[in-house]
């Protein structure tokens, strides 16, 4: 084999020997943290020590490279982490920046062909042990805290240690946008490892602002005069809108409250106004009871000693009546036996009329006819069942003919209704029965009534007036109410109107001081990285970090 491969591979076999020695002693240090000891040969590169880092380790790294990428785009679903304890202005200024960036990993651009030599407990590229050991003897370990394994965390002590030495050689007035990015991202991520780094915090806000400082070109005493003078005047303005804001809804409320207390008057009015509704319609029927039956009273006076049936019609004297009665009931029984299309119902009805002593008396149909025409006329039933409801017709004028109204009974009152309404059912024209059947039907309940009703109709009468006088006022007072309050409604929707005008205008106002506020804040901020700026310009950026 050629001297020189024999070399290679020596060197090749030394170096993973390192690597086999180290993860041991890492291993053990991860049983024991309080005894971390690593034995590191001054020939590891920082490539070989990448490419010592097992699955679990870079899984580590990788874990929190990942945690910052998300969270400085704004992906994160957990709580995002502050940054760096810088003030408000300063993070928000180098969010913007980081979202609108890509970030990358810092040792990507490192040479890896650099040494790793221990400092204390740590590996560290030979450049950055100086600023690790003065940094570990002014600050502490700021690693401690972190739950990272010892390769992971070695690896982003030393991007810390990067990025301080960066400052260290760079002045102010040359930082450039891509630099300070930088410095940010290996801060964030030492933070995102679990590193206690406030140490650095002060001196990065300083520098961010400078930064910012020298790209501004205006003064801000001028601006930041002008925003005060008009965030005072558009607060002023605010007070006073909400003052009349106030008022209008203290002024609302109060008639609301109002209007609250009318409607349950005029709902409890508006009850009364109903129950005396009631009591009036109450009133009223018993009066036209009373006064009906004063009618009833008067005809019965009238017709007292009358037969029912006086003005129907008037029969002929000298007539047998015995004889009529025989042929009236032979001429019933011929007409039965010869009308077989009768329903069984209809025929009930005929006979049981004339067991009832039913007689078909041509004088009556005769004088009716006569006197009033063929009442039948109008009627759709066939011949045989209209002679049949003639009759029924005829035997109740007949019976009205023969009955004195003082003697009338409610049985026979009812018979005559019957057969009335049912030459009405049968089509007839049987008008001229209605008055006479009016009058008697008053005068049979008019000799049953056993009381005077003048007393009963002028007490009703009384009353009634008493309480439609009381039902009016009632409604007087309903329709006042009622018109108050809608004129109260009306007012309230004015001053709605109004109200909701305020309102918006505070809603504007409040936008408009919020921007105002804003602006004033960018000017103060601007102004306090101008000052910055002109402080440290000439330093480099690094300063009192070491």
């Amino acid at each position: 084999m050629p001297q020189h491969s024999q070399f290679v591979m020596e060197e090749e076999d030394q170096v993973l020997l390192i690597i086999h020695i180290l993860e041991e002693e890492w291993s053990e240090q991860e049983s024991n943290r309080g005894a971390e000891q690593v034995e590191e040969p001054t020939s590891l590169t920082l490539k070989q020590f990448l490419d010592s880092f097992n699955g679990d380790e870079n899984k580590e790294v990788q874990g929190v490279f990942d945690a910052y990428r998300r969270d400085s785009q704004g992906d994160s679903s957990d709580n995002p982490k502050d940054s760096l304890y810088l003030d408000e202005a300063t993070t928000e200024i180098m969010k913007i920046l980081v979202s609108k960036n890509q970030v990358t990993m810092p040792w990507e651009n490192w040479n890896s062909t650099s040494k790793l030599i221990k400092v204390d407990d740590y590996m560290i590229l030979e450049n950055l042990a100086p600023i690790l050991g003065t940094l570990f003897g002014k600050y502490g370990d700021f690693s401690g805290m972190s739950n990272l394994s010892p390769k992971a965390k070695m690896l982003y002590i030393m991007t810390v240690c990067d990025a301080v030495n960066s400052m260290l050689s760079t002045k102010v007035k040359n930082i450039t946008k891509n630099v300070l990015l930088s410095w940010f991202h290996c801060f964030m991520l030492g933070h995102f490892a679990g590193f206690e780094i406030q140490f650095a915090s002060g001196r990065l806000t300083r520098v961010v602002r400078s930064h910012f400082g020298l790209q501004a070109d205006v003064s801000t005493d001028l601006t930041l005069a002008k925003l005060d003078e008009e965030i005072g005047e558009q607060r002023a303005l605010l007070d006073s809108k909400e003052i009349i804001a106030s008022e209008q809804d203290r002024e609302i409320d109060k008639l609301r409250e109002r209007i609250a207390s009318m409607q349950f008057t005029s709902t409890k009015v508006h009850k009364e106004i109903a129950e005396l509704n009631k009591k009036i319609k109450t009133l009223e029927e018993k009066r036209a009871i009373s006064r009906f039956t004063e009618e009833c009273l008067s005809d019965a006076l009238e017709l007292e000693g009358q037969t029912a049936g006086r003005i129907l019609c008037s029969l002929a004297r000298g007539v047998d009546l015995d004889h009529l009665t025989f042929d009236r009931t032979m001429a019933f029984w011929k007409f039965s036996n010869e009308t077989h299309d009768f329903a069984p119902s209809v025929l009930l009805v005929a006979l049981c009329l004339q067991t009832q002593g039913f007689s078909l008396d041509c004088s009556i149909l005769g004088t009716l006819f006569g006197k009033y025409g063929d009442f039948s006329g109008m009627s759709n039933l066939s011949p045989k069942a209209k002679m049949l409801y003639i009759m029924t017709v005829c035997d109740a004028v007949n019976s009205m003919l023969s009955t004195k109204v003082k003697n009338i009974t409610k049985n026979v009152l009812l018979s005559w209704f019957h057969c009335f309404m049912l030459g009405h059912f049968a089509g007839f024209e049987i008008q001229f029965a209605s008055g006479r059947l009016t009058r008697v039907v008053r005068s049979h309940f008019g000799l049953q009534a056993d009381v005077s009703t003048d007393l009963t109709l002028a007490k009703l009468d009384e009353e009634i007036g008493e309480q439609r006088a009381l039902l009016d006022s009632k409604e007087i007072i309903a329709s006042e109410q009622d018109r108050e309050i809608d004129k109260l409604r009306e007012r309230i929707a004015s001053m709605q109107l109004t109200s909701t005008k305020v309102h918006k205008e505070i809603a504007e106002l409040h936008k408009k001081i919020k921007t105002l506020e804003e602006k004033r804040a960018i000017s103060r901020f601007t102004e306090e990285c101008l000052s910055d700026a002109l402080e440290l310009e000439g330093q480099t950026a690094g300063v009192g970090l070491l």
